[in-house]
């Protein structure tokens, strides 16, 4: 059993630090490479170690083929260059091979040659690993933490205990060292949950969620158990769709940015555009399934042929083809694709002495199909796929049962989703995820109803109510763009924060012509002022730090991109207070749409006007003319991100009129064409919805019966 018996290696461990490690201990001390544990010897002819690693070593996610795990090789070895006699560390003597020997190793850890990774392995006690010899010394193994052994959720942490041997015997064997290693921290991303449900709708559910916010789902009718399609904008209207004629139901399951959509009529695929539905079946085959599309209006799905379930692709041009998932089953289906050509999907065939179903989950990358696995779980699911190659899973641990989790593996980091819960509703199914991180999903409510929902991401940290400023910094040789919050004099590198707008930032447009740019008068607008605003955040920009640096000290901020549900323009105000027209997305991005940063230590004030809300992804780049020789110097492309609340333009309000003692009626007043919806609660603790509708006049009256019990409502424009 490779665990760690009596023996107490840490206080050994804890003096050799004292003594040994660190560089302000050994001033001359150097091996040939920086941040490799040093190996010498002493006076008396024993190896030494110095500067090893005094913290955990993370260990990063990887596959290769059987080996799945956590594995790295930034553990290297070098000999001591230059002597430190004063702390009795000397060169090795001799030319005798050193080794790095297991005294004794917690299960799952390994270490292994680089050349002969699946041969040349270290994991139990006596075993030794060559690492060179006494004059000529510099070797990086490889480390792994095997998945197979611990499983992939491991978040433990893998210890051995290990010392250096001379194989000539020049040098007696080095003291005991202990080396901790461990996967990556698991990273928690925590969601704010909504609602989107349809008014009158037996069930909802809500699908797929493009970049621009748009929503997907199903419904199904209060007198009827079809399913129809409706479409949850970025403002909270909803779009009804019914089958087309001749078919009962229609289910929704994939949506892009400009609000084509896929999904299921019957037992047939459609693909929906502009009120025209296209009918998808590849050929020979039946029962098609379309999952996902992406921007470009490619299509993945599932379809029934006759040598059993396909996973196939279709190209914008309408091409069918069929997508080869993983050897060795026989059923695939394709469950996501993202704009970069990336698809996921999963095969199966029957388990063991056919009992039951297999199945496993893949990655194509431009044909080539790599398996996703999870060891450790059942019920897994892989859901989708982004354009940062994020994966979308959800999946079940085998040693807790039932409970669903849902997790984003990126690369080598994975990270579980946590769901703020909404109040008397459980059992939550995420659906899918967008670039900005949104997700869609499945809840049920204490009668087993099925109802939609939206989430975003709340892990960034959120810059709320609070000035703001976009400042350049110079290096010395290089442009960067960082985000400083005065207040809490706190600075953000810009995609580490999301700048948040809550329902203060919603507007009219004003009926002036100097506004005109936002739009028609009266018109909804989310803007961030360009000067302090209670309840809104204000994002200036600059002041230019580097004076004498650029020419005329001028540094320019252009915008690159703008990834959001609507338009930016970006504006200042005049002495007179006019809004000038500083960046506009609505006619595309060029030369144009540029700040000037003006000289320390004068700061831009801007105003931020976006034409929809939700969430936005917003990059620029810094330019400016060196000074010195006229040369044009450039920033990396770094982008900022927003989460604008819907908000209204007008408060809402609930009260009370004709009460008779029985009956009464509710007077909701709000903004017109929103959705509102009605709750009811006899203890202000559980909410029961009473009614949903969409508004077509500033004030509703809603007939209620004094005689239930409850006794306190609350309306909520959406």
């Amino acid at each position: 059993m490779k665990t760690f018996s009596g023996m107490n290696p840490w206080r050994r461990v804890a003096f050799l630090g004292a003594v040994f490690c660190g560089e302000s201990l050994l001033p001359y001390a150097r091996a040939q490479h920086a941040g490799d544990v040093q190996i010498g010897r002493n006076a008396a002819f024993q190896l030494v170690a110095v500067s090893l690693p005094d913290q955990t070593i993370r260990l990063p996610f990887v596959s290769s083929g059987n080996n799945v795990g956590w594995a790295s090789t930034s553990l290297g070895f070098d000999r001591v260059v230059a002597p430190a006699p004063l702390t009795d560390l000397l060169a090795m003597t001799g030319n005798g091979e050193i080794h790095l020997e297991i005294v004794e190793i917690e299960a799952g850890l390994s270490f292994r040659a680089f050349s002969a990774f699946n041969s040349v392995i270290a994991d139990g006690p006596g075993e030794t690993l060559r690492l060179g010899t006494a004059n000529s010394l510099h070797y990086h193994p490889i480390v792994l933490i095997d998945a197979s052994s611990t499983g992939q959720e491991f978040q433990g942490t893998r210890r051995a205990a290990v010392r250096l041997v001379d194989r000539s015997g020049v040098q007696s064997p080095s003291p005991l060292y202990v080396l901790t290693f461990a996967p990556p921290a698991a990273i928690q991303r925590t969601y704010s949950l909504r609602l989107l449900d349809v008014h009158d709708a037996l069930n909802s559910c809500a699908g797929a969620i493009s970049d621009t916010g748009l929503v997907c789902g199903t419904w199904f009718l209060q007198d009827a158990a079809t399913a129809h399609g409706v479409l949850h904008h970025a403002v909270e209207l909803q779009h009804r769709i019914a089958p087309a004629p001749g078919y009962q139901g229609l289910r929704m399951a994939g949506i892009n940015r400009t609000g084509e959509t896929v999904g299921s009529m019957d037992s047939g695929g459609f693909l929906w555009k502009a009120g025209v539905f296209t009918l998808l079946t590849p050929p020979g085959t039946t029962g098609c399934q379309p999952r996902s599309i992406n921007d470009a209006g490619q299509i993945v799905g599932s379809a029934t042929s006759s040598g059993g379930t396909i996973a196939w692709f279709r190209d914008a041009a309408g091409g069918f083809s069929t997508l080869s998932g993983l050897p060795g089953y026989t059923g695939h289906g394709a469950t996501g694709i993202n704009n970069l050509g990336a698809i996921v999907g999963y095969s199966t065939r029957p388990g063991p002495g056919g009992q039951g179903v297999e199945t496993a989950a893949w990655l194509s990358l431009s044909g080539n199909v790599q398996p996703v696995q999870f060891v450790g779980t059942t019920g897994f699911n892989i859901l989708g796929v982004n354009d940062a190659g994020e994966i979308l899973i959800s999946y079940r641990r085998a040693a807790t049962g039932d409970l669903l989790r849902h997790a984003i593996r990126q690369g080598t980091s994975w990270s579980e989703l946590v769901l703020t819960p909404l109040p008397d509703l459980s059992d939550y199914h995420v659906t899918s995820m967008n670039n900005h991180g949104e997700i869609t999903g499945i809840c049920l409510d204490a009668a087993g109803q099925q109802h939609g929902f939206r989430g975003r991401p709340t892990w960034l940290p959120a810059i709320e109510n609070q000035t703001a400023r976009l400042v350049p910094v110079w290096s010395g040789s290089q442009l960067k763009l960082s985000l400083a919050v005065p207040e809490t004099a706190t600075v953000h590198e810009p995609g580490s924060a999301t700048i948040h707008a809550g329902p203060a930032a919603r507007h009219p447009v004003p009926d002036h012509p100097a506004w005109s740019f936002l739009g028609a008068p009266g018109s909804a607008v989310w803007m961030l002022p360009p000067a302090a605003t209670a309840n809104l955040t204000q994002l200036g920009i600059g002041p230019n730090p580097a004076t004498g640096v650029f020419v005329e000290d001028q540094i320019h901020l252009d915008l690159e991109k703008v990834d959001g549900p609507g338009h930016l323009l970006v504006f200042r105000s005049d002495a007179a207070g006019q809004p000038l027209l500083l960046m506009d997305s609505r006619d595309g991005l060029s030369a144009a749409d540029r700040i000037t940063l003006p000289a320390a230590p004068a700061q831009a004030s801007a105003g931020w006007a976006f034409t929809a809300p939700g969430s936005w992804r917003v990059t620029f780049r810094l330019r400016g003319l060196l000074a010195g020789n006229g040369q044009e110097t450039f920033s990396a492309s770094q982008t900022i991100s927003f989460f604008i609340e819907p908000g209204n333009i007008f408060p809402s309000t609930i009260g009370m009129t004709g009460l008779n003692g029985t009956s009464s009626n509710l007077v909701v007043s709000g903004e017109t064409g929103r959705e509102c919806v009605v709750r009811g609660s006899a203890d202000l603790q559980h909410w029961q919805i009473l009614q949903r509708f969409q508004t077509t006049a500033p004030s509703t009256l809603i007939p209620i019966d004094l005689t239930g019990p409850r006794l306190f409502y609350q309306a909520t424009f959406r």
